[in-house]
């Protein structure tokens, strides 16, 4: 049976981009990108490709979009 809990809180579209954040993690999204594109940058200082793609997407799912 699902439990549900009632809260007076505002639900902001932050609620749930956490567990999902989470979920990439642990599927190891940041590692599959960088194994099929590659490394970015010869120091290690470069944000790898998952890192930028997780960027937009979870900005995405919280409401964001690109300005033209």
């Amino acid at each position: 049976m699902t439990k549900v809990a009632i809260k007076n809180e505002n639900i902001t579209s932050f609620g749930g981009i956490y567990h999902i954040m989470d979920v990439f993690s642990k599927l190891g999204f940041e590692k599959l990108t960088e194994s099929v594109l590659g490394k970015r940058g010869s120091s290690g200082k470069a944000f790898s490709h998952g890192s930028i793609f997780g960027s937009l997407f979870f900005s995405y799912l919280c409401g964001g979009r690109s300005s033209h």
